[in-house]
């Protein structure tokens, strides 16, 4: 497993209202996207897959954020009450795609952040070695938004993750 961090900030036109029009026509529920703090979304596209697909850790993840952050309003971008969720195996754990208010977005990281601690236990080996992915668009009062892609080593993920959410970005990849 090598140690390289790949991070990714871009503009994004991804916004509350933007989701819950792409989503549904459930008025009911569209009316909770909108004013969410946190969305889970789907994945991309996954080949073999028609429909929207999220992480596996997805119901864990959910659970997780709503006993942590109790005053987040936390919805998943889905009509479904089981979305299908994509299962992966190894020490790589995909966090998944996350849609959040910027003041919300310390809650957030710092809740993944545990998360990805819980999952790994006090196994000094996995924690250096496991590699987490992660990808949070954030959106600014000002209704602007940006994306911040994240796959690297567990260690430095929380670190990282603040850093690239808390600045604007500076145009296309990088490579650390």
């Amino acid at each position: 497993m090598t140690n390289d961090t790949q991070v990714h900030i871009e503009s994004s036109d991804l916004t509350f209202e933007a989701v819950a029009a792409q989503t549904t026509s459930n008025v009911a529920l569209r009316s909770r996207l909108a004013e969410a703090d946190v969305i889970f979304l789907p994945l991309k596209q996954v080949r073999g897959f028609e429909g929207e697909v999220f992480t596996g850790v997805l119901a864990d993840l959910y659970r997780s954020v709503q006993t942590e952050g109790q005053t987040l309003r936390v919805e998943v971008a889905s009509e479904s009450d089981e979305p299908a969720e994509l299962i992966l195996h190894g020490e790589f754990l995909d966090l998944g795609r996350f849609l959040v208010l910027q003041a919300a977005a310390p809650l957030l990281i710092g809740i993944l952040a545990n998360y990805v601690w819980s999952k790994l236990g006090s196994n000094t080996r996995k924690r250096q070695t496991a590699r987490v992915r992660c990808e949070i668009t954030t959106q600014s009062p000002d209704g602007s938004s940006r994306m911040a892609r994240y796959e690297g080593p567990a260690d430095t993920f929380e670190k990282t993750v603040r850093e690239i959410t808390a600045h604007p970005p500076t145009g296309g990849s990088q490579n650390t």
